[in-house]
């Protein structure tokens, strides 16, 4: 009522410039609102550009694949074998990257992922067996033959999912909204279950065994340490795990288990975690939080307060490998070593706190799962033979006798060449005792947080 009489009271000249100033405002309004509806409906339109664009080009990519492998089932020389295997390579990672482009969950698309690993791994690895005079056998043509049959009915789906696309029957962007939203994306005939369909057809290839780090062999591998361990309680594996982290048994709280391929109880303790291995009760992975104050301690002493706590939990003799210090957290890797032969495989990493020195951390799941006992380490040719391979280029500083993992995680005896490269870098050379050829090349990257290797 107050204000209808202080309107009534208003001149006419006043009423005008409200009623202009009204007008005004309603107007600014309409426009940013058909502002913003017209920068929604071009973000919208690009994202959707920016989907299809990733999707034509992975059913290229697919197609390229497709050629190329039975290409790759006539190829019968080398050099033709490298070129393929180069492109497969290539074609196959392009198509990982369109992946991830899409809005999608990892669950949808984690078969398609695995046979684009697959693909470009298992032609590499042939082209290197080739290229050692080992050729191409009729069970390895066989899988990819049956790698070209995925890959054209991969692309046939992604094709006909463009179909719909195009035809306005599908529209990608949905999904984004939903994942965003935390729902769950299930019409009938859209993008998530066509996507959810395509993941299923590739769920049933052939197994494919090779040298490479996405054989399936790989994929199911045991940890050799825990073969035909015992099983242990949980209340056995909370008094190792409390023994670990030198607190009393009763104040670790069980904190479910880990359902990997290395099972184990979970424990923990304000804030701090600690897993056994359901067989054998070995301690997989110990972890600590809180502040770190001013660093006190240098490299060195972190890493004779590390080799003591290895010591006197009594894995083995290990050999110091390469460290690297983030967060006050000097983060110490150890290869266990027999008989003077440091084997790179069974690593166990250790944490220590740069202000007080207390362990903060202790990995051991490298250890686990590739440690067993093996009876000798027999060497076929001498390290003079094996430095004969190495490049003129290379000043060789030391040798040692190593145990290094190939890409399909298979063991193979080395010599290993600590040189000094042509611009004074330093670099490591794992020569392979069996075959006479480099196994691997590293780079050591020296700086004032740790030692680590490209």
């Amino acid at each position: 009522m107050l204000l209808m009489e202080r309107i009534k009271h208003l001149s006419r000249r006043s009423l005008i410039r409200l009623a202009s100033f009204a007008t005004a405002l309603v107007i600014t309004l309409a426009g940013f609102t058909i502002y913003g509806y017209i920068m929604a409906y071009r973000y919208r339109t690009q994202l959707e550009y920016t989907y299809s664009r990733a999707l034509d080009e992975l059913s290229n990519y697919l197609d390229n694949i497709n050629f190329t492998l039975q290409k790759e089932l006539y190829a019968n020389t080398p050099v033709q074998i490298d070129e393929l295997a180069a492109s497969l390579w290539r074609d196959s990672g392009s198509a990982k990257n369109c992946l991830a482009q899409l809005p999608t969950n990892d669950s949808q698309i984690d078969n398609i992922y695995r046979f684009l690993s697959q693909v470009g791994d298992y032609s590499l690895s042939l082209s290197k067996k080739n290229a050692l005079g080992g050729g191409i056998s009729e069970e390895e043509r066989n899988g990819l033959q049956s790698l070209s049959n995925y890959a054209t009915n991969l692309s046939g789906k992604v094709s006909n999912m463009q179909a719909e696309i195009n035809a306005g029957r599908m529209w990608i962007g949905e999904v984004r909204r939903a994942i965003e939203s935390g729902q769950q994306p299930e019409q009938k005939g859209g993008f998530s279950s066509n996507l959810t369909k395509l993941n299923q057809a590739v769920t049933d290839y052939p197994t494919l065994v090779y040298d490479g780090p996405y054989s399936d062999h790989i994929m199911r591998q045991k940890p050799k340490l825990l073969e035909n361990a015992k099983q242990v309680t949980r209340e056995a594996a909370r008094a190792t795990a409390a023994a670990y982290m030198g607190i009393k048994k009763e104040n670790l709280k069980d904190y479910g288990e880990e359902n990997s391929v290395t099972p184990a109880y979970l424990f923990a303790q304000e804030g701090n975690t600690v897993a056994v291995t359901k067989a054998g009760g070995y301690v997989l992975y110990m972890q600590k939080s809180r502040n770190i104050d001013d660093e006190k301690l240098e490299y060195k002493e972190a890493s004779a307060i590390a080799a003591k706590y290895l010591r006197e939990i009594g894995l083995g003799t290990f050999d110091e490998s390469y460290y690297v210090t983030s967060g006050g957290i000097c983060i110490i890797n150890y290869a266990f070593t027999q008989n003077g032969v440091i084997c790179y495989s069974d690593l166990v990493k250790v944490g220590v706190a740069l202000d007080t020195g207390e362990i903060m951390s202790l990995e051991a799941r490298g250890y686990i799962m590739n440690h067993y006992e093996r009876k000798s380490f027999a060497f076929k040719n001498t390290e003079q033979k094996a430095r004969s391979v190495l490049s003129p280029l290379l000043e060789v500083k030391s040798i040692n006798k190593a145990l290094v993992m190939t890409d399909g995680l298979k063991e193979a005896l080395c010599y290993e060449f600590v040189c000094k490269g042509k611009n004074n870098e330093d670099v490591l050379v794992y020569v392979n005792d069996a075959t006479l050829q480099e196994e691997q090349i590293f780079i050591l990257l020296i700086t004032d947080g740790g030692v680590l290797t490209r």
